[in-house]
């Protein structure tokens, strides 16, 4: 067998023009040699039991730049790992050393009716380790690698094959081109979130180029502004009052390498963006006080911790706080100049600018009747022309700004929805289509005209627009999301516009749902510095941030001493059988239980017992209780020793079988 395996390798290295090995290999080989410091730091008998995966990675960057540092592969015999960290299966990493420092271009050669695609690494290095992203799916990709002296001539180049699976089913022939009358300003459109749970990129051709394999939460991942991604974790929640939010966020690149790992003990929703220190400014809940979905925190990028937050019932009067989820923060754009957040309210058909240093509203972009009987009424911008109104909108997008001595104007746009049932209002028109609409504001004279308001696609809820205004300021596109049933079979439609001309230039389907789309290039310095210099640059912080503290109860109460075993099932709250599983991964203990079913955790041992609770916060909407999920245990805090776990699940207490034992 090891002759015959051999011998597959040594004719793939001559078919390729290189020696092909996939994520597995390079797993293995990570494992085999292993650091001390990556050892775990808990022993358990939960069979399910694995490091963080921010530790996997590192393990696999020590090991790669093991292959780089002993000189293994050259420009003439490289190794290609396709897919190396095991959930970008589209893309692969390229390894050799040179003599001489040289820079690296590649370029995808185009096929099915797509043109080719070329990225370059413009910094001269010996060690070499080339993310190729954009591959074609289910083909033989030929790759033309270049070798670039300082002054972009080149030096030597050669072919590269790369063989790819099929995209998976949900995203095979899923795009459908109706209309493009020029070509894109970048390569791909980048379609993530939604319920279909497809995370992808296509080229202007409807191929599949890029897409991952990760379970992300339904709003989907998060552009940062490092060209990394944020992606909350689908099954890691917490109990809220509504919709439980992901709790648990990798920042991963486009080669799925996760870097860390943030936890927010509210968790993150449908927004986040960075800023240009890398601090993330993202959507979270204020769940101490009952509503869901109302608060925009700062996080330090480096510690994970929230450095601020505006809770949004503190800058509203009560007029509109009459549910829950009365704001609904769904989206927000940064100034950075002036620390403000333009942000989208969903469930009050409002947009708002909003200074983050004084926490007060700034100017409210709203029908003005809508504010006449509040104290905010005076923040209203005042129409100068006749508006046809928005209701329940998403993705606010600042076109551009005008910030001078005698001007100070903001020109943006936002996707209608056009829908009212969360918050109905006697002025609702009953639309057939969603729009995209364009704002220019006067912030001197307090008004706003409505340049553009653009037909697209009936999308009730997510969406949003995308443009890319720094090379092509007439083109804006709708992005609708979640597309009515009569569309069938396609669940979402991309819409692009001249402006100018309002004309229709390009018109997309799409089989998958999303929550948002945008234009991407995969430019590799920007969306992965450092790649191929600062393998080890983690600091071995890979957890960032915290969850909720353990409580120390000192000892375990009767009721959980005298409490029957489980192993596996449960009764819910109405005696139904629930399927309970324990995981445990670095440093997170996960218990997989319904929504707000699992109220206490203990975790009791020789000194003190310690205590998880999960009863702060009520569901309130019958199908977010249907919902079932990992609930997170973070153990930081949790002295050395053994411990045996109880929990407490709907009505009843259980002991379990299972032990944990923190070194």
């Amino acid at each position: 067998m090891k002759y015959i395996n051999s011998l597959k390798l040594f004719t793939k290295k001559i078919l390729f023009h290189a020696e092909i090995r996939n994520d597995n290999w390079l797993k293995t080989q990570a494992e085999s040699c292993m650091e001390p410091e990556l050892t775990m730091d808990f022993d358990t008998n939960i069979s399910s039991h694995k490091s963080s995966q921010a530790e996997i990675c590192e393990r696999r960057d020590r090991y790669i730049k093991k292959l780089l540092s002993d000189k293994i592969y050259s420009f003439k015999n490289p190794l290609v790992i396709i897919n190396p960290f095991s959930c970008s299966p589209l893309s692969a990493l390229i390894i050799f050393n040179t003599e001489e420092k040289a820079c690296i271009r590649y370029t995808i050669k185009g096929m099915r009716e797509a043109r080719d695609y070329t990225s370059c690494i413009d910094t001269p290095e010996t060690e070499h380790a080339i993310p190729v992203l954009g591959l074609f799916d289910g083909c033989i990709n030929n790759i033309l690698l270049e070798l670039l002296d300082e002054n972009k001539n080149v030096i030597s180049q050669k072919t590269i094959k790369i063989k790819t699976a099929p995209a998976p089913r949900k995203l095979a022939h899923s795009i459908d081109i109706r209309k493009k009358e020029q070509p894109f300003n970048k390569s791909f459109i980048f379609a993530t979130g939604g319920y279909s749970g497809a995370n992808y990129a296509f080229d202007e051709a409807g191929n599949i180029r890029w897409y991952l394999t990760s379970q992300i939460h339904p709003y989907g991942l998060h552009l940062l502004g490092n060209g990394h991604l944020l992606a909350p974790l689908k099954n890691i929640r917490r109990p809220n009052y509504g919709n439980a939010h992901s709790v648990i966020a990798n920042e991963i690149d486009f080669l799925g390498r996760v870097y860390h790992t943030y936890c927010h003990p509210e968790g993150y929703h449908h927004w986040c963006i960075s800023k240009s220190n890398k601090n993330l400014i993202m959507a979270s809940s204020s769940i101490h006080d009952t509503y869901m979905e109302n608060v925009i925190s700062e996080i330090d990028y480096l510690s994970g911790n929230t450095i601020r937050s505006i809770n949004v019932n503190d800058i509203f009067d009560e007029t509109y706080i009459t549910r829950y989820d009365w704001a609904h923060v769904n989206a927000f754009e940064y100034i950075e100049d002036e620390d403000c957040v333009i942000v989208s309210f969903r469930n009050i058909h409002t947009i708002a600018k909003i200074d983050m240093t004084s926490k007060q509203i700034i100017w409210l972009l709203a029908n003005p009747d809508f504010y006449k009987n509040t104290l905010q009424r005076n923040k209203v911008l005042t129409p100068d022309t006749d508006i046809k109104w928005f209701f329940q909108q998403h993705g606010v997008k600042i076109i551009k700004r005008e910030n001078t001595t005698d001007k100070k104007i903001i020109t943006l746009a936002l996707f209608d929805n056009h829908t009212a049932n969360r918050r109905p209002v006697d002025y609702f028109d009953a639309s057939e289509n969603s729009s995209v609409k364009i704002f220019e504001i006067d912030e001197n004279t307090m008004t706003v005209k409505m340049t553009h308001s653009l037909d697209v696609p009936m999308s009730a809820t997510r969406s949003n627009i995308d443009a890319d205004f720094e090379h092509d300021t007439d083109i804006i596109y709708g992005m609708s999301a979640n597309l009515e049933k009569s569309y069938a079979p396609y669940r979402s439609c991309i819409t692009g516009f001249d402006i100018d001309t309002n004309e229709l230039i390009t018109q997309i389907y799409a089989k998958n749902d999303f929550f948002c789309a945008k234009f991407i290039d995969f430019e590799l310095e920007k969306n992965m510095p450092d790649i191929n210099s600062k393998f080890t640059s983690m600091e071995n912080n890979y957890i960032r941030g915290s969850l909720s503290n353990l409580i120390n109860i000192r000892i375990l109460p009767d009721k959980i001493k005298n409490a029957p075993a489980i192993y596996e099932q449960v009764l819910d709250s109405d005696d139904t059988v629930t399927k309970v599983q324990f995981k445990l991964v670095g440093n997170i203990l996960e218990i997989f239980a319904k929504d707000h079913e699992l109220k206490n955790v203990y975790l009791s041992g020789p000194e003190d017992t310690y205590k998880q609770t999960f009863t702060d916060t009520k569901q309130l909407t019958k199908i977010f209780k249907q919902h079932s999920y990992f609930h997170a245990v973070s153990l930081d805090t949790l002295p050395a020793g053994r411990y045996d776990i109880s929990i407490e699940y709907g009505n009843y207490a259980y002991s379990t079988p299972y032990w944990i034992e923190k070194k």
